[in-house]
Parts: structure tokens; sequence; C-alpha cells
């Protein structure tokens, strides 16, 4: 067992173990403390319970390992705080797009289309304080705006009243059906009688009617107990019949919810947003040369080299004389001859036409002359096989008085023979259908 010695400092290694096991547990041991004391001490300690943690941790972008820290046996709770826009200095309101929240920060950046910044209306275009030089900004909102002829539309708005500034008093019968028949049996008819107006509603359920009248016919007064706006819902797309009149001082009495184009603007430091010529159809080959435009495909700028006029579906040269405007040459889009009796009068006099195109259409039967339609209009060789084309599609002795070339248009000798030796299938098809060319 060893000298006495031996057994004191072996007992005073048991103490020391047992003084670090008490203190790992909790425990307290002093150095005046004695032995026996040590007997207690385990007694007082906590009886199978693990001494553990609670921790609060921020957030972070970066993974994180949380353990508990020295003296505890484990964590009990932990405690994540609310991720706050302080995580990221990338969250700020002109990173956010318009109206949207991230973590608080509400989005002030502009959204686009192509390149090209969105507005609902013109006041909020010009506090945009991100616009830099070149930038092209697109006005289009959510609002109610008059119906109009070619409106399509399966909800509409009858307001109380309606405003004219000068009096309106009008008399004619018009219709709204479906596209088609098998799209459902909604309808609106409307009869315009001197100061009354009256709607009769389908909707595809219920039929109802709708009257405004007028005393003076600038102030017309929904005829009801109603107060507030009738919205009609139907069960179909519904559009004006163009089988039947129309004027556009109806569309006051029906009023559509939707998107509404408003224009479109190009931004510059010295002048602010100014508005671009709007031209939806266009291309460079339609806008005369350097000009901006807002087009089929964008912003561009043009690059033809002649302007390119359009006689309008429902001209009429007798009311609209001189409508082409002076140059040395000219395009002319001849896609309607309806209710036109004449050209002659729409072109002014020695101004060469040198691109004519032609597009038939359903409303030639509406056509009543051609005669002189190019008489004071110079033709150059490929503008007199258009017209010459014309003839063949217009063919019915109701659009010409004699159904002769030059009655039309002038065209010499020599050019009919370059013509002939060019065309041979057209001339001939020209002539089967009992034209002449003097």
């Amino acid at each position: 067992m060893g000298t006495i010695s031996d057994k004191l400092t072996y007992l005073n290694g048991t103490k020391t173990a047992i003084k670090n096991a008490i203190i790992e547990k909790g425990g307290t041991v002093g150095n005046n403390d004695t032995f026996r004391s040590y007997a207690n001490k385990i007694r007082s300690l906590p009886s199978g319970q693990a001494n553990l943690q609670n921790k609060v941790v921020n957030p972070s972008i970066q993974q994180q390992v949380i353990s508990a820290d020295i003296g505890y046996d484990g964590l009990n709770q932990v405690t994540i705080s609310a991720v706050t826009s302080a995580i990221d200095n990338n969250i700020q309101a002109n990173n956010i797009k318009k109206n949207v929240s991230i973590l608080g920060v509400t989005g002030t950046l502009e959204a686009s289309t192509g390149g090209v910044k969105l507005f609902e209306t013109v006041d909020e275009m010009q506090q945009d304080e991100t616009a830099q030089d070149d930038d092209i900004a697109i006005i289009l909102g959510e609002r109610m705006y008059n119906c109009c002829e070619d409106s399509f539309f399966s909800s509409v708005v009858f307001p109380k009243e309606v405003e004219f500034s000068d009096s309106v008093s009008l008399d004619f019968f018009t219709a709204f059906h479906p596209k088609s028949v098998d799209m459902g049996s909604c309808e609106i008819n409307v009869t315009w009688n001197g100061m009354e107006i009256t709607f009769d509603v389908n909707d595809g359920d219920t039929e109802e009617s709708i009257l405004y009248v007028s005393s003076d016919g600038c102030h017309y007064v929904r005829d009801d107990s109603i107060d507030d706006d009738i919205t009609i819902n139907f069960s179909s797309k519904i559009c004006h019949d163009n089988l039947f009149y129309w004027d556009d001082k109806l569309g006051n009495f029906m009023q559509l919810n939707g998107k509404s184009f408003e224009g479109v603007y190009k931004y510059s430091s010295e002048g602010g947003y100014e508005p671009l010529e709007t031209q939806l159809d266009a291309t460079v080959d339609d806008v005369e040369s350097a000009k901006v435009f807002y087009g089929k495909y964008g912003v561009q700028t043009g690059m033809a080299s002649t302007e390119k006029f359009v006689i309008p579906a429902s001209a009429d040269s007798n009311r609209c004389p001189l409508i082409l405007r002076a140059g040395t040459s000219l395009n002319l889009d001849l896609f309607d001859f309806s209710n036109a009796t004449t050209l002659a009068r729409m072109c002014q006099e020695n101004q060469e036409l040198t691109d004519i195109t032609f597009t038939p259409n359903t409303n030639l039967s509406r056509c009543v002359n051609l005669d002189s339609a190019f008489s004071y209009c110079p033709l150059n060789k490929e503008s007199i096989k258009k017209v010459i084309e014309m003839c063949c599609i217009v063919n019915n002795d109701g659009y010409v008085s004699t159904k002769r070339l030059n009655r039309i248009c002038n065209c010499s000798s020599s050019v009919i023979s370059e013509i002939q030796a060019e065309e041979p299938e057209l001339i001939n098809e020209f002539s089967s259908l009992g034209w002449a060319f003097n």
C-alpha cells in the first residue's frame, strides 16, 4: 500500500478531483472548505438536470453555427432577431420596383417595357426623379374612357349625367351585338330621338331600358332614382354593329374601363419630358428622314425620302378638297373609296404621285365614281400599273361613267406600250373586262 506519505498524496489527489467535479457541475468549492464539506456540496448539486443556455442571435446573410457558451451544458432556447433592410445595403427604394415593399422599404423604381418607362399619368411622369437624357416614357393608365365605334367590351358604365358644351339633338338608331351569333344574345339597341336617348340593354340574362333626357341639349340626365353610375356586365363581348349609324357623341353615355394610351414622351435635361410623334403602325420607311417617332418597333428615326398620305375611308373631296400638302413626290395609299365621288381635288395640280398602293375591301360597293381621280396628278409608269390593277378589281359600270383609263388618269400611248410589254397578262385582263385606254 506504500508509505503513509504516499497514502496522503493519493488522498489529496482524490480531494482535488472531487473538487473539480463539483465545480464542473455548477457547484462552488473554496480553498478553505474541508474535505468533509464536499459531501454536502455534492448533495446540493441539481440532480439529473443539465445547465442550458438561452441565446439571442442576430440574422446574417452568412451561415451561422450556434453553440452554448462555456459553463453551459447546451442550448435551451435560441431567439433569431427579425430581419430588417439593414441586412443588405442593396435594399434601397431606388433598387425596388415601384409600389413593391421588401423588408419595410417601398420601391420607387419605375417598371419599364424594353427600356421604356411606363407611367399611369403625365403628373406621375413629371415627378420622375431618375430621368436622364433620352429616356422614353409611355403614359398608359387605368381609367374610364368613352366608347368608340371600334370598341369591343363586356362591361359598360352609364353615368348619371352627361354634359356637352353645345346643344346636341340627334335622330338615329344604332346597335351593339356580339361579333358572331354563336357568342350569345347580348345586345344594346340605341334610339336617339331629339333630346331623349334610350338604351335597351340585354346582358344575356335580363333586359332593361336606360333613358336619358335633356331640356336644352347640353345637360343630359339619366331618368331614374339611382344616383350612382349603372354598370352592366355582359355574358359575352359586344361591339358596334357597323351596319348602323355611329356618332362619337354617343360614347359620352357609354363609359368603358381599361388601359388608355395617352402618348409617348422623351426626356431632356433642358426641357424635361416632351411628347414624341406617335404612329403606332409606322416603320422607318413611313416617316420622313431624321424625324424621331414611336411606331411599330418602338422609338425609331424616320428614313423615308418621301411622305406618305392616306385617303380616309370616309373621304369626300367635295367636303375636304386639297387634302394633300405641297411636295414634289408623294406616296398615296388608296385603301378605301367609300363615299368619294372623285379624288381629283384631293391632289394638288402638278404633284407627281410616284407610288400608289390599292387594297380592295368590302366597302367598294359604296363607291360612286372614279372619273378624273388622278386627272391633275402626273403618274409614273408603276403608278399607272396600279391604276390598271384597280380597274380590274373595280369592274363595274357604276364606278365610272365610261370604262376608259383616260377618264381616270392621264397616260401616254408610249407608257401603255411599255406596260403592255412588261405586263401582258395584266393588259389582257384589263381589255377582256371591257376597259379601253382612250
